[in-house]
């Protein structure tokens, strides 16, 4: 019997479950952030005696220990520099190695683009240590650019294959009128080209952000000063240090992912719009 002839009860009852799996998922999300949230509002008495309830009585002690004790104040303010540059600096790059993939013939184009893309397949950990001698023979070792640097790189190979789908979907009529219009290569990128890609530019910011922010093995080797480290490779030297005291090690991922929550809460729009863009002509 085909989709047309069921009845609206039969495809509700066949919805059900799907729905329940989406539930399900739902939840398994959920379950992390809640027991993150209400640990570190709990004291650690009281986090023994009842670790998945809701806290009796409301402290941000944690938060304040953090803030003013530790130095979860310059971490945070570590991952934003490193994050936002990093991310800045790829999706700018990016952007305009995509617009030459999508919109010039050049010799070697397929080759080069393959090259590029292939290195999606390549793991961060194999390249460290020739990273780490690389930046000790630039005298750039426990620096932010080294970081920078080696963030950047690694986030332009998923950048430009993003934004190459997206800028080849432009019709290029559009491309056709600006240059008899007299527009420069420059100015069709800029004005033209970068505006219409908004949603992808913002998917590849997004997900950039995501890796910098979370990522821990890089900023633990080449970021080895304590004031230097960053948010995430902070928190794992605090587990290890105040490892009895989980409501204050909640508290500090509860610091970390609060961020990350604000940029998607506003940008999730661009999100969605961009990993669907150049899907369908």
């Amino acid at each position: 019997m085909s989709s047309l002839s069921q009845s609206p009860l039969s495809r509700n009852l066949a919805a059900i479950p799907r729905q329940m799996l989406m539930l399900l998922m739902v939840i398994g999300a959920l379950v992390p952030i809640y027991f993150v949230v209400v640990t570190a509002l709990k004291t650690p008495n009281e986090y023994i005696f009842n670790k998945w309830g809701l806290p009796s009585e409301l402290t941000i002690e944690n938060v304040g220990r953090l803030l003013t004790e530790g130095n979860h104040l310059r971490w945070l303010l570590n991952s934003l520099l490193i994050s936002t540059i990093s991310v800045a600096l790829g999706v700018l790059v990016a952007s305009l190695m995509a617009y030459g993939f999508a919109r010039y013939t050049f010799p070697g184009k397929n080759a080069l683009f393959i090259v590029v893309t292939s290195l999606l397949v390549l793991s961060p950990v194999v390249l460290i240590i020739p990273l780490f001698k690389t930046m000790v023979a630039l005298h750039l070792q426990n620096t932010y650019p080294a970081a920078i640097v080696i963030y950047t790189g690694i986030m332009l190979p998923i950048s430009t294959y993003l934004l190459t789908s997206f800028f080849k979907s432009i019709p290029p009529e559009i491309i056709d009128a600006a240059l008899i219009d007299g527009c420069s290569s420059f100015r069709i990128f800029s004005q033209i080209m970068l505006p219409l890609s908004r949603p992808a530019v913002l998917t590849a910011a997004f997900t950039n952000w995501l890796y910098v922010w979370n990522e821990i093995l890089i900023a633990l080797i080449f970021l080895q000063d304590d004031k230097m480290r960053t948010l995430m490779a902070g928190l794992v030297l605090f587990k290890g240090k105040y490892t009895t005291d989980i409501p204050l090690t909640m508290a500090g991922v509860a610091i970390a992912i609060i961020p990350t929550f604000v940029l998607y809460l506003f940008g999730q729009q661009y999100f969605v719009r961009g990993l669907t863009a150049g899907a369908v002509k």
